[in-house]
């Protein structure tokens, strides 16, 4: 029993002598399990971020689109408490929609009168970017911040999208 026991053991060494060694320049990475997974997973994520599979559906323009006259005047009126300057930043369209509303350039003026009076003032007006669109309209997104002598009144950050046409007017405000 000795001897058969013996014979399995020398039968098992001369297998594993039979064993090809691997050779070559890439004979670490077989050696190497850990290596070897790190450079699979690299190669796997090279390729599909080259296949697009990662790509984000957000679009970064290259780009920076300068800000509109229109826009820059309108900021200036606001935060000037001045109706005529935003009312030349708009376009015909426009203010002839504001004037089927009952909305002149002396009711603008005397609703920034009264937010003048009640303390509120511009703290900055933070101009994020804009967009070209194709149909010939530019998007421009501004932040107002503006605060008031009100203690009980917060401060506040106030978005707007303006929409200028292909005349450089702003169309409408969202």
């Amino acid at each position: 029993m000795d001897e058969d026991r013996d014979k399995l053991r020398a039968g098992d060494e001369d297998e594993e002598d039979d064993r090809v060694e691997p050779s070559g320049p890439f004979v670490w990475l077989s050696r190497n399990k850990a290596v070897s997974s790190i450079i699979l997973v690299l190669l796997v994520a090279l390729v599909t971020q080259a296949l697009g599979l990662w790509e984000s559906p957000v679009k970064i323009n290259g780009g920076r689109l300068a800000p509109a006259a229109s826009t820059e005047a309108f900021a200036k009126g606001q935060t000037s408490f001045n109706a005529q300057l935003i009312w030349n930043s708009l376009s015909d369209d426009f203010i002839q929609s504001l004037s089927e509303q009952g909305q002149e350039v002396s009711s603008i003026q005397s609703q920034l009168d009264t937010m003048k009076g009640t303390g509120i003032h511009y703290t900055g007006i933070a101009y994020l970017g804009g967009h070209a669109s194709k149909n010939g309209e530019s998007y421009y997104v501004y932040v107002f911040s503006r605060t008031s002598l009100d203690p009980s009144a917060p401060d506040e950050d106030v978005p707007y999208v303006f929409v200028v046409n292909r005349g450089g007017k702003i169309d409408r405000i969202e």
